[in-house]
């Protein structure tokens, strides 16, 4: 009898599309307090953690055992955190209370990545590059040590961050079109000025208060990719 034929070795080049799932957690934003674009000399920490999905495309190349390529995804989620923090000295008649609220919406990078197979279907790999992200922040400024504690002005704003990331990870080809992959990132996004829009409680309009801070976060998923082609 004739010796079965052996199956060809994957290939991994190609272009790809897929969707990823994962959790995203850590320092957050960190930040301090202005008025009128003087430092009030106080600080906050959130947290930017939660669930989140997306989708990734990119593209591979082999060269005999390494693997080189590039790939661009989108995360959409609820990931943020909201706090009340002090803003202003102990003295009842001006100690000022921020509540800060702010979330990340939607997060994506552009990153490189370099392979090695330790078998022709399994690909360990380093990766990357270009990251930014789409927030959401809402303030309040709370009097509670007056006679009659009151919120003096409320008030939003939308950023859009831009920074880096790096990370790595396993993906394994499950059948010649289909792979999975889990992927561990690290994120900094870097610093924006959140300078919030609102008003007064007496109605009148304001743009005085801002928190500039820094986001940053790890992020763990899950995915799997088609590939293009055989």
């Amino acid at each position: 009898k004739d010796a079965p034929i052996a199956a060809a070795p994957y290939n991994w080049t190609g272009l790809y599309f897929g969707v990823h799932g994962g959790w995203a957690g850590g320092s957050g934003w960190d930040g301090d307090f202005f008025n009128k674009g003087v430092a009030l000399n106080y600080g906050y920490s959130l947290d930017a953690d939660g669930w989140y999905g997306g989708f990734q495309a990119g593209a591979n190349k082999q060269l005999g055992q390494v693997v080189v390529g590039i790939e661009a995804d989108a995360s959409f989620g609820d990931m943020g955190d909201s706090g009340m923090f002090a803003a202003n000295n102990a003295n009842p008649s001006s100690y000022v209370e921020w509540e800060i609220n702010q979330k990340l919406e939607r997060f994506g990078t552009v990153r490189a990545r370099l392979g090695y197979l330790a078998t022709d279907r399994m690909l360990l790999y380093v990766t990357g590059g270009m990251a930014w992200g789409q927030t959401e922040a809402r303030y309040a400024a709370h009097y509670p040590l007056a006679k009659d504690p009151f919120v003096n002005s409320q008030g939003k704003v939308d950023e859009t961050h831009i920074g880096w990331t790096i990370g790595g990870g396993l993906e394994w080809a499950l059948t010649q079109n289909l792979s999975l992959r889990g992927e561990y990132l690290y994120v900094d996004l870097g610093e924006e000025d959140y300078h919030f829009v609102g008003q007064r409680r007496n109605g009148s309009y304001y743009a005085d208060d801002s928190a500039p801070s820094d986001l940053d976060f790890h992020t763990v998923r899950l995915g799997v990719n088609y590939k293009f082609g055989h």
